[in-house]
């Protein structure tokens, strides 16, 4: 163990802090509460950032521990042991989950440097170590309270908290400055797919090389008159519906509007089904756990028994555009990716639909419409439904329209797209690097504070030992009582 500074005593969390009052929910008077959830902590800031107003008997049975500002919660559940944060002035008396250790300090403790504990990195790996139980993992309150807690002088308790909140400020602003750069990024791409998918973003290279020797329609046409010529499904060739272009946007010359039915074939996965576990024949399944916008995870795939005949039918191909069928999240619903046969032999299950187009290239502009702001419109638009989910099905699909230039244009957008993107990336990714860096500098003055190199001790502060028999003498206080529990 370190060697203690100068005038500190060595202590545990549970020596410093106060006992927790709780609320019985059948007997107390009847009042609306705001409860204090692990899920609405925002564990990037340490704040809470959102609370659930609730009439008291009809809160979660979970909603039992009275904080009071200046209290630190910290989760006791897995995966939200770093959801921490000290409650404010406006929540005093409020109500919190029992999933949370509500550390209290004790008389002489700076409510502020008990939190900073709280939230260094030391002291969540500790419990993080000592968590038990494989679904539900989790830490008890006696083993957070258990915790070593080098406990300094009150006098430099103050000057070690002024310090810290004084870099941290700095911190903050640079941290704030890179947050808005990510926010202008975001808006960029956005203004990026606008552009490109209205023409505006290739309106110069149509000036500078003149009329395309293809355009929209013609492509079309091409794209037709192949589906038609190598027809393979069931049954006689049928021509797509040409889309309803009634409200759309004004297209530039040479372009049109296309519905995928005309530029694909829209095609769903496999079901699940008891049977398939005996079935000799399987394969990887990707799953909608494996599809997001414009990327695919494929560290957990699953494999699936199938039959040799549904094989051609489900079998992903390169340039396959998976989708998302349903989900609860309205922003969520219609996540798309490019396969590019990462794992051969690879088929979709059936809340994955796949659109089969005639090239790669097509299939990433169709992307990059759908992810646009007037693309993903059409997408929420077709997926509502009135029971408040959102879904897509292959007809709703096929009824969704894409703007089609000629296929050099489409090239040339495509390239831009992928070029501008690379760019955006790039400042992306330095952004995260430097945010990750402003977290391990935070870390950095926790540790120096906490092994009291990160202000001078005084001699003449009073010894941090005759504070801590001082707490350990008082007796428990008693609850307090806040104004709204008087009223209720």
């Amino acid at each position: 163990m370190d060697e203690l500074p100068q005038g500190w005593v060595n202590c545990t969390i549970g020596d410093i802090t106060a006992p927790i009052s709780t609320i019985d929910q059948r007997s107390a008077p009847e009042r609306v509460i705001s409860y204090i959830d692990i899920s609405g902590i925002d564990n990037a800031t340490n704040r809470i950032a959102e609370t659930k107003p609730y009439l008291l008997k009809e809160a979660p049975s979970r909603a039992r521990q009275i904080v009071h500002s200046g209290d630190t919660v910290f989760s006791t559940v897995r995966p939200y042991l770093r959801n921490i944060a000290q409650v404010p002035d406006a929540l005093d008396g409020e109500i919190a989950s029992t999933g949370f250790s509500v550390l209290r300090p004790a008389p002489g403790l700076d409510a502020r440097l008990l939190f900073f504990k709280a939230t260094s990195q030391p002291f969540v790996d500790a419990l993080t170590r000592i968590q038990y139980g494989a679904s539900y993992p989790a830490v008890k309150d006696e083993q957070v309270r258990a915790q070593p807690f080098a406990l300094p002088p009150l006098a430099e308790q103050e000057r070690i908290v002024e310090k810290i909140e004084t870099l941290f400020a700095e911190i903050d602003k640079g941290e704030e400055a890179l947050r808005a750069v990510r926010k202008l990024l975001a808006r960029y791409r956005q203004s990026v797919l606008k552009a490109a998918v209205t023409g505006a973003l290739t309106a110069d290279w149509r000036a500078a090389n003149g009329q395309p020797t293809e355009t929209g329609q013609d492509l079309l046409t091409r794209i037709l008159k192949h589906r038609r010529e190598t027809w393979q499904g069931r049954g006689r060739y049928v021509e797509p519906a040409a889309p309803n272009c009634d409200g759309l946007p004004d297209l530039p010359d040479g372009w049109a509007w296309a519905s995928v039915e005309q530029l694909a074939l829209v095609i769903g996965g496999l079901t699940k089904n008891g049977k398939r576990s005996e079935m000799s024949l399987t394969r990887p399944m990707l799953r909608v756990a494996n599809v997001y916008q414009n990327r695919l995870e494929l560290d957990d795939v699953h494999f699936t028994g199938i039959t040799e005949r549904e094989l051609d039918r489900v079998l992903l191909v390169e340039g396959d555009l998976l989708v998302v069928e349903g989900n609860g999240s309205k922003d969520q619903i219609g996540r798309m990716a490019i396969w590019r046969d990462e794992i051969p032999g690879a088929v979709h299950q059936n809340h994955l639909i796949k659109i089969r187009m005639s090239d790669t290239t097509t299939s990433s502009f169709a992307m990059r419409w759908f992810e646009s702001p007037l693309g993903r419109q059409a997408i929420e638009r077709v997926a509502a439904s009135t029971s408040g989910l959102y879904t897509l099905s292959i007809s709703k699909i096929e009824s969704l329209v894409v703007p089609l230039p000629g296929m050099t244009e489409l090239q040339k957008i495509v390239e831009d797209i992928d070029e501008a993107f690379a760019k955006i990336e790039l400042i992306e990714k330095w952004s995260l690097a430097e945010l990750k860096r402003s977290a391990a500098l935070r870390q950095s003055i926790l540790k120096d504070a906490f092994a009291g190199k990160l202000v001078p001790q005084d001699p003449a502060d009073e010894p941090a030992a005759d504070l801590l028999a001082r707490i350990r003498a008082t007796p428990a206080a008693a609850p307090r009582r806040t104004r709204r529990t008087a009223m209720a």
